[in-house]
């Protein structure tokens, strides 16, 4: 006998939004699920997918593309890169994205689980269908 795992798919246009709003309109409400007095954060993360397109089109002020820098390190001497607002959003949109939820969240095995169901796309993602059936054995 196999069990049917039915996977939502909310879709969250970021055209003309600001980073920190989307970020946190999808911390809050989607993936928390926080839209009464009695949710909690800590509950189970419930079967979906989050899909944000047009990460490219997300609004800021000409400032944060000159001074914000994102910094990662590699663990060894030396390893410090840096890359500017600007210039990570012109390779790659969606990281951009990415790293503001990320950041927003706290480090636990809870927040990983939450990140592996948000996609991100540079343009328009076309919907297929909203519900997507998979069969577990």
């Amino acid at each position: 006998m196999s069990s049917l795992i039915i996977l939502k798919i909310y879709h969250i246009d970021a055209e003309g939004m600001k980073l920190g709003r989307l970020a946190s309109v999808i911390k809050k409400t989607v993936l928390f699920h926080i839209t009464t007095a009695t949710d909690r954060p800590y509950k189970s993360v419930p079967n979906y997918l989050i899909v944000v397109s047009n990460c490219s089109k997300i609004l800021t002020s000409p400032n944060r593309i000159r001074n914000k820098k994102y910094f990662f390190h590699s663990g060894c001497p030396g390893g410090l890169r840096t890359l500017s607002w600007g210039a990570l959003n012109l390779t790659n949109p969606e990281k951009v994205v990415e790293l503001a939820l990320r950041r927003m969240l706290p480090s636990t095995v809870h927040s990983k689980n939450i990140l592996r169901k948000v996609r991100f796309h540079r343009h328009e993602y076309m919907e297929r269908e909203s519900l997507r059936i998979i069969r577990l054995r």
